[in-house]
């Protein structure tokens, strides 16, 4: 299943950048609602949940984050973060901004970091937990 989620346009506002959803087995899902092509601005971003008591952010960090940094930076994707205190907690509800508890409402899991969320019209539509998975399922949507 193949889905197109708009998150943003090219440096220097030429047309919106579709970003593929790939429904993958292990990696997340794809909204099972179908997805529209949203026009730039339609409120998609890429949420990044970190832990301070997560190695693999740590690696994620000094290994994954520049080049990450750097491709939504050119195709203008906004990003929102997230910092908890634990990755066996990601629901720890004081951590999360007002403005993202819906998306939080719609996580069941309780653990794993670092996890990366496309979130679109307030609704999840890719999900990813960890470095592998990132690499697997949100960079491929970057390039």
């Amino acid at each position: 299943m193949r889905r197109s989620v708009c998150l943003g346009s090219r440096s220097g506002g030429e047309a919106p950048v579709y970003l593929s959803c790939y429904k993958y087995r292990d990696i997340g899902r794809a909204a099972s609602h179908g997805l529209t092509p949203a026009a730039a601005g339609s409120g998609a971003y890429i949420l990044i949940v970190m832990a301070r008591d997560c190695p693999w952010c740590i690696d994620w960090n000094a290994f994954d984050r520049p080049t990450f940094t750097r491709m939504t930076r050119a195709q203008n994707v906004p990003v929102r973060e997230v910092e908890v205190m634990r990755y066996s907690d990601i629901r720890e509800e004081a951590a999360w901004p007002a403005d993202l508890k819906p998306v939080l409402a719609q996580i069941r899991q309780t653990g794993g970091t670092p996890r990366f969320i496309i979130v679109q019209n307030g609704r999840i539509v890719q999900h990813a937990v960890g470095r592998r998975q990132y690499q697997l399922g949100i960079l491929p949507l970057l390039a």
